[in-house]
């Protein structure tokens, strides 16, 4: 049945919004001055009240775009699940190394194919760049 709307995939339709490399990077800045600034509750998370005055209002000032909580909470988890992965490399860190230059997790081939064996789905830290990272990594 046509309807005369274009066809959009159903994230598109459901009101996602992907977040761009300078939306990611704001938000980390942000993150981590609003952590100096003692907003973390004692759980060590940011409090709704607390990102919906502090933080969102500043990226979607600056940036020009119109995120939410709900956007906030979904790039918070999508965040936590790539920080484990980072961490889960280094604390099996026989091998690899970190190149500050190119900003990518380092090892021989041999390293990588032993790796990937138990964990196939990081395979893409071989190749990708870390945006905002300067040095290693802040992995506990």
């Amino acid at each position: 049945m046509e309807t005369g709307e274009p066809s959009l995939p159903k994230k598109a339709r459901a009101g996602y919004l992907q977040w761009t490399s300078q939306e990611n990077q704001l938000l980390m800045r942000l993150l981590v001055d609003g952590i100096r600034r003692g907003w973390r509750d004692s759980n060590g998370s940011m409090t709704k009240t607390t990102v919906e005055a502090k933080i969102l209002p500043v990226l979607n000032k600056q940036l020009g775009c119109n995120k939410s909580y709900k956007h906030y909470m979904n790039r918070m988890k999508s965040l936590r699940k790539e920080y484990n992965g980072y961490a889960e490399l280094f604390r099996c860190s026989s091998g690899f190394g970190w190149d500050p230059i190119t900003k990518r997790f380092t090892a021989p081939d041999e390293v990588w194919k032993e790796y990937f064996k138990k964990l196939l789905h990081m395979n893409s830290f071989k190749f990708n760049y870390i945006p905002g990272s300067n040095t290693t990594p802040l992995v506990s």
